[in-house]
């Protein structure tokens, strides 16, 4: 189908009522509960991480630069793709829309460029009136407030993982990057990692309570009942277990060693990562874990023995976002239980 004419502005004004924003901390699960959201029928997966609040593309002053980070380098763009399928007229338009876009840094814009990049270099793309959401995730919290200004309509979804697979996770990450083996160093970064984002995920339900759903990794992954959960949030039909299957039986597999991340010849759901902490932490690491995850696992719902810590944590946290008091405050509850120094 060659070009006519292509309505940008109101394409964008459908896609701003139809975001699935999904949450999570990284390493902690919010690609795959992102592809599983998007099996079903009426929605459609954005299979790319958001960057928007990584890479700032509102700030950015020169046009070319803008281009290149917003299309990142052209992974987001296909230019024979779009010619041989919408043709030359599409093309100027769309390089003019773009400057547009830049020149006004309009935030919906910016921010739904890459959704409507994907869903307009898929061959075999749905019409628009076919979908209800487009879910797209991301790795952090940041820019949950503007989302939510700017494009009011948009459905939060956090993705909670278990505090000790996210830090095991994370330490493997951080000891990649200089080529050793964990420690425990790298353990606490990966722990008060999921701790901050525990914070703000509190902090986003409990600002947007119509808007935003909490979801388990751990369940989402086990059955189909837990995605049923989410898309009644979304009001939307139920799927079926058979349904669920069919849909997730050729999901690739990653897994996460010391020197890369890899794909492995398995596919469908794999479980194996749900309990991996309890054979790869020895018992110092799983205390450690515990004590800098303290106050994200109070805030949701874990009992907690800690009562004189966690009325100056929660003072801290319905007064202010001061991380580094928070973070000092959760150090002097490791040493308040007697961690010897080099555990630290």
């Amino acid at each position: 189908m060659k070009f006519k004419k292509f309505d940008f502005n109101n394409i964008f004004k459908n896609l701003s009522t139809k975001i699935v924003y999904v949450i999570g901390n990284a390493r902690g699960g919010s690609t795959i509960s992102n592809t599983l959201i998007g099996i079903h029928p009426r929605i459609y997966e954005i299979n790319w991480n958001d960057k928007f609040f990584i890479r700032k593309y509102h700030k950015i002053s020169n046009f070319t630069i803008f281009r290149e980070k917003i299309l990142r380098g052209g992974k987001y763009f296909d230019k024979k793709f779009l010619m041989k399928n919408f043709g030359q007229s599409f093309l100027k338009e769309f390089e003019n829309f773009l400057e547009t876009i830049f020149l006004k840094k309009n935030f919906k814009y910016l921010f739904l460029l890459p959704v409507f990049m994907h869903w307009i270099h898929n061959s075999n793309r749905p019409k628009l009136d076919d979908i209800s959401y487009f879910c797209y995730k991301t790795n952090t919290w940041e820019g949950s407030d503007l989302i939510k200004q700017n494009l009011p309509k948009t459905k939060l979804i956090i993705i909670q993982r278990n505090s000790l697979s996210v830090s095991l996770s994370m330490a493997k990450a951080f000891s990649r990057q200089t080529n050793q083996k964990i420690n425990n160093e790298a353990i606490i970064r990966g722990a008060l990692s999921w701790n901050r984002n525990a914070i703000e995920f509190k902090k986003i339900l409990t600002s947007y309570p119509k808007d935003s759903h909490l979801v388990s990794y751990e369940q989402i992954i086990l059955n189909h009942h837990k995605l049923n959960e989410i898309y009644h949030f979304l009001h939307l039909n139920k799927i079926s277990e058979k349904f669920f299957l069919s849909q997730t039986r050729n999901i690739y597999y990653k897994k996460t060693s010391l020197k890369n991340e890899t794909k492995t010849k398995k596919k469908g759901i794999q479980f194996e990562g749900l309990n991996r902490w309890k054979y790869e932490l020895n018992e110092t690491q799983i205390k450690i874990i515990n004590i800098f995850t303290n106050f994200g696992q109070y805030l949701f719902g874990k009992k907690n023995s800690h009562e004189r810590y966690l009325k100056k944590l929660i003072f801290i946290f319905n007064s202010s976002s001061k991380t580094v008091l928070l973070i000092k405050l959760i150090k002097d509850i490791a040493i308040s239980l007697k961690f010897k120094s080099k555990h630290l």
